[in-house]
C-alpha cells in the first residue's frame, strides 16, 4: 500500500474513532442530564447554556399553568436547545468558523437532542432500568446533602464532555459555538469565556424562575453559582488542556 493510501486509510480511521467518541459523549452528557438534572426534584439545579434558558422558560410555563407531565421540562428544553442550535449555527459557526467544528458539532447537536428527547421519555415517564432518580437513590425531595452531590456528579462529567469535545476540535453547540468564535476572533480562553456566559444564563435563569414562582429557591442559587459553575469550569479546562494539541494551546497563552 503507498502512503498517500495508508494516510487515507489512517485518516478513516480516526474519523470513526472521533465519531464513535461524539457519539458516546452526547450520550453520557444526556442521560446525566436526565437523570441528574432535569428530573422533578424539590430543589432544582440551574442548568447552564442554551439548554439551561430552556430549562428554566420550561419551569416557569410550568408553574405558571400548573402542567401536570414529568415529560414537559425535558422535551421543551430539548426543543428549545434544538431551535437555537440550529440559529447559531446558521448565522456563526458555518459562515465563521472551521468546517470540521461545524459539521462535527452538528451531528452533536442531533446526538443530543436525539438523546435527550428519547430519554426523557424511557427514564422519566416509564423509568426504563429503575434509573429514574438514579433507581432511586436520589429522592425527589432529597437533602441539601444529596443535592450537592447530584450537582457535583452534573459538574464533573458536564465540564469533561464539553472539554473532549472542544479538546478534539468540536463541541456540543449552543455557547460552546459563541466561545469558539470568541476564542478564534479575540482570542479568549474558551473555559474563561464559557464560565462567564454560564453565569449570566444562571442569572437569567433565577429571574425567569422568580418571576414565574415569585421567589427565590435560595439551595438552586447557590449549589448553582457556588458549586455547579465553578466545578464545571474547572473540568472544561482540565479537559481542553489534556486532550488539544499543545501548538494550540500555547497559542492561546
Amino acid at each position: 500500500m503507498s502512503n498517500s493510501g495508508k494516510r487515507l486509510e489512517e485518516a478513516k480511521i480516526i474519523n470513526i474513532k472521533n465519531f464513535t467518541l461524539f457519539l458516546t459523549l452526547s450520550f453520557i452528557y444526556s442521560l446525566i442530564d436526565v437523570v441528574f438534572s432535569s428530573g422533578n426534584y424539590d430543589i432544582n439545579l440551574y442548568a447552564t447554556g442554551v439548554h439551561g434558558i430552556g430549562d428554566a422558560i420550561a419551569k416557569v410555563l410550568k408553574s405558571i399553568f400548573q402542567i401536570e407531565n414529568p415529560l414537559f421540562i425535558g422535551f421543551f428544553a430539548a426543543s428549545f436547545y434544538g431551535i437555537v442550535n440550529g440559529i447559531l449555527l446558521i448565522l456563526i459557526s458555518f459562515p465563521k468558523l472551521d468546517r470540521k467544528f461545524s459539521i462535527t458539532t452538528l451531528l452533536n447537536s442531533f446526538f443530543i437532542l436525539f438523546f435527550i428527547l428519547t430519554l426523557t421519555y424511557l427514564i422519566n415517564d416509564l423509568n426504563c432500568l429503575g434509573l429514574k432518580n438514579f433507581f432511586g437513590c436520589f429522592p425527589e425531595d432529597s437533602s441539601f446533602g444529596l443535592s450537592l452531590l447530584r450537582v457535583m456528579i452534573v459538574a464533573i462529567v458536564g465540564g469533561l464532555t464539553y472539554g473532549i469535545l472542544i479538546g478534539k476540535g468540536s463541541s456540543s453547540g449552543g455557547i460552546d459555538i459563541i466561545s469558539k468564535y470568541l476564542n478564534i476572533y479575540k482570542k479568549k480562553d474558551i473555559s474563561v469565556i464559557t464560565c462567564i456566559l454560564n453565569y449570566l444564563i444562571a442569572i437569567i435563569s433565577t429571574l425567569l424562575i422568580y418571576f414565574g414562582t415569585l421567589k427565590f429557591q435560595w439551595e438552586s442559587i447557590i449549589l448553582t453559582n457556588l458549586v455547579k459553575i465553578p466545578l464545571n469550569t474547572l473540568f472544561i479546562y482540565l479537559a481542553i488542556k489534556k486532550t488539544q494539541p499543545k501548538n494550540k494551546i500555547k497559542n492561546q497563552i
